[in-house]
């Protein structure tokens, strides 16, 4: 009885997932072959533009526009490193310090 169910829904998931992919693909194709922008074009106007278009290419694109360009944060994990793994502390297991990194970037002061 479960079985049954069970091989409808895992059916029903591949199903989904080939869709999806056949959905990509289509994306990727079309937007491959559109015409560039100008180097004067905002390229957050024209993906929010085009966000109807590339449904799934637009969700990735929101997260790569979403890094940071710049290394100020990798300084400042390079720095917090360098406070904490002094001579004094020199005997810190690797993970250990990664572990103090972590927390210490990672919670709000």
């Amino acid at each position: 009885m479960f079985d049954s169910e069970d091989n409808s829904q895992s059916a029903s998931s591949d199903e989904g997932t080939a869709r999806a992919r056949q959905q990509i693909d289509f994306e990727m194709n079309c937007y491959v072959a559109e015409k560039s922008i100008s180097l004067n074009s905002d390229p957050l106007k024209w993906w929010k533009a085009k966000s109807v278009s590339y449904p799934f290419l637009s969700k990735v694109v929101k997260q790569l526009f979403a890094i940071p360009a710049t290394s100020v944060p990798s300084e400042r994990v390079f720095s917090a490193a360098g406070h904490l793994v002094s001579a004094a502390r020199n005997r810190l297991d690797q993970e250990n310090v990664n572990m103090l990194l972590f927390i210490q970037q990672n919670t709000t002061k």
